[in-house]
């Protein structure tokens, strides 16, 4: 039996049974790590059909995810690097003008075991440079268990994304974890993560992700064009009432943050937050979901792969060749 027969055979085993799922896992992972022998583009392939059931068309791309796996495969641009980088990317906000939009870093370390908990403030936020979801939201720091806090950052700084994912451009980062400030209100509570899809240099809707960690899916969302209407974009079972967000009042900033940030890039996500009446800046998302998105639904797929015009292909695909 093929890989793809033992896939479809494990498929609906592949959500509920966990040493399945950790099985394929790891697959993958040695199948990126292994490239060039193993080709990265068969890899990209297997991936997206473990969640997907059918194998990516990189000649044709289809729809959105599919294309995110084409500009893996076939685009490569060493600003990703530095602009995926969550503490080098500050440096080119700042050099687009943006400098206002950063927030307050109170410590950048090259070792978990550098980290002086002494040092920081009693609310920080704490995360790794060069990953997703590697991070410590600290609201007391007398809450802290610091050996293992330095245990769980120690082994984030040595894990690769990019052989998670296939999001090459994430090994090619320098492991640090950068310290800075905690961007939630006095009561804890963290302000609305405002998502900007930006294709071809221009932003053309926005995302609002609320409910972090309080549903079995993770977040619940809603989408909106600039004027604030509301877009029919996401899945039902990850949607949540649009009404709950009112128009932010610096939304022709956002819009502007994300035009020039975006500019250079066939697409990317631009992260953003309005915190006390500023705009701050989040991060860039080069591969929202290592392009497995499942909450589009079919109308929001089709629109980002109209609205998606791929670039010509790179003539060197080696990520190595590239410096951020």
């Amino acid at each position: 039996m093929s890989i793809y027969g033992l896939i479809s055979k494990h498929k609906k085993k592949l959500k509920s049974n966990v040493i399945i799922r950790k099985t394929y896992t790891t697959i993958i992972r040695i199948m990126f790590a292994l490239d060039p022998i193993i080709p990265y583009k068969t890899t990209v392939k297997f991936y997206y059909y473990i969640s997907f059931g059918i194998t990516p068309d990189l000649d044709s791309p289809r729809d959105f995810n599919e294309k995110i796996q084409w500009l893996k495969v076939f685009y490569r641009n060493s600003l990703m690097i530095k602009c995926a980088d969550k503490y080098s990317v500050r440096d080119y906000v700042k050099e687009s003008g943006y400098e206002d939009t950063l927030t307050t870093i109170y410590a950048v370390y090259n070792s978990a075991d550098d980290i002086n908990f002494a040092a920081l403030p009693e609310r920080f936020a704490m995360k790794v440079v060069h990953g997703c979801g590697s991070n410590l939201i600290c609201f007391n720091k007398s809450n802290i268990d610091e050996e293992m806090v330095r245990k769980q950052f120690s082994k984030w700084l040595k894990k690769k994304i990019g052989n998670i994912s296939g999001e090459k451009h994430y090994n090619y980062i320098t492991p640090k974890i950068i310290v800075e400030e905690n961007l939630a209100t006095d009561n804890n509570k963290l302000p609305l993560d405002y998502k900007i899809f930006c294709f071809n240099g221009e932003p053309r809707c926005i995302c609002v992700f609320a409910d972090r960690g309080q549903t079995a899916l993770g977040t619940t969302r809603a989408f909106f064009d600039f004027e604030w209407n509301v877009l029919n974009y996401c899945k039902e079972e990850y949607k949540t009432n649009p009404n709950r967000f009112s128009k932010p009042a610096t939304l022709d900033k956002m819009f502007e943050v994300a035009k020039k940030l975006s500019s250079p890039f066939p697409f990317v996500r631009v992260d953003l937050y309005e915190v006390s009446g500023r705009v701050v800046f989040g991060e860039l998302t080069f591969t929202p979901a290592g392009g497995r998105g499942k909450a589009y639904n079919e109308e929001c797929s089709k629109q980002f792969s109209e609205w998606l015009v791929l670039p010509p292909k790179s003539t060197d695909l080696s990520w190595k060749n590239y410096k951020p």
